[in-house]
């Protein structure tokens, strides 16, 4: 759960709690990190780090990502401008 998503508001992570008390025993949900320990850096800190990589180029960038990933095609437009 992104705590700062570049699209759509916060999760409201009450609203999940609620869930839970009513019975929901799983949210099934899919990401490249789901293994991974820890927290991963939210896309508004990705995105400041592409614009960084972005403005110190000497020349084109090319950027790659998953065409169902939003969020980040909007942050690599962001930090391409």
């Amino acid at each position: 759960i992104d705590p700062e998503p570049t699209i759509g508001p916060k999760t409201d992570e009450a609203r999940f709690r609620a869930y839970g008390d009513k019975g929901v025993l799983a949210l099934v949900c899919d990401s490249t990190n789901a293994l991974r320990e820890g927290e991963s850096p939210s896309e508004v800190a990705v995105g400041e780090g592409l614009k960084g990589v972005i403005q110190s180029a000497k020349g084109r960038v090319a950027v790659t990502t998953f065409s169902s990933n939003v969020g980040r095609i909007v942050s690599i437009a962001r930090a391409a401008r």
